[in-house]
């Protein structure tokens, strides 16, 4: 009788140690419907290329090595570990295996549905800025990028401005929507749709009281240099 969860000597080891592993793999086919009864009697076979069309689906292939890893897995066990595993173990290993592979795989298939651009083009004569920062809080540098596009979409200009010595992340929103209107201003840019993604900054922007915040010098140069321009708006996106 075969007792399955402990030790081996090493004279049985090496008596019963082919005859355990066939168990084990026919075991295994049992449990599996018989499917890979082949595995017993042509190991070679199977690997070769021309043979993989016996298997079938791409799934039976995974199956196929997931069972020939748990095999694997079960002959160290027995050779470099002196121990025979309980077989329903592997089983439930092979099956759930397995079963997670095909479900990656299905989740994997699925077609992809990519989401609409956020950007939409501005109208008339108006250009559309977007602007996005990096802030690194060790060095506490910044990063400005600025992208300008007029009512098809082309590119107008694009700049990156780097900054030292920022005092926070609001500060690095407000520097760069500066950035911005500088920019816009130097370029002879009249009518502009800012966009940028800092809530703070923009209703600020868009109140007509008077900033008192730390980013106050920000907004109120902001604000300042806006003048200058036949038509200027500041909108939040995502």
């Amino acid at each position: 009788m075969i007792v399955y969860g402990i030790p081996l000597s090493r004279t049985r080891l090496r008596l019963q140690y082919g005859d355990l592993l066939k168990t084990f793999c026919q075991r295994v086919a049992t449990y599996l419907q018989g499917t890979w009864l082949m595995i017993l009697h042509a190991p070679s076979a199977i690997f070769h290329q021309k043979q993989f069309n016996i298997w079938g689906s791409r799934s039976n292939v995974a199956l196929l090595f997931i069972t020939l890893w748990a095999i694997w897995s079960f002959r160290n066990r027995l050779v470099l570990e002196n121990v025979l595993p309980a077989l329903d173990s592997y089983v439930l290993f092979i099956r759930n295996y397995a079963a997670e592979y095909t479900t990656s795989q299905l989740v994997l298939n699925q077609p992809s549905h990519p989401s609409p651009p956020h950007w939409n083009p501005s109208s008339g004569n108006l250009i559309k800025v977007n602007f996005d920062v990096a802030f690194d809080t060790n060095s506490f540098s910044s990063s400005s990028g600025i992208v300008f596009r007029n009512n098809k979409g082309l590119l107008m200009a694009a700049a990156v401005f780097p900054h030292s010595h920022v005092l926070n992340s609001c500060a690095v929103e407000a520097q760069a929507c500066l950035d911005v209107v500088s920019l816009a201003h130097e370029l002879s840019f009249h009518n502009i749709i800012i966009e940028g993604d800092s809530l703070t900054v923009i209703k600020k922007l868009n109140s007509a009281s008077t900033d008192r915040s730390l980013i106050s010098m920000f907004i109120s140069d902001i604000k300042h240099l806006s003048e200058g321009f036949e038509s200027i708006t500041f909108n939040f996106v995502n």
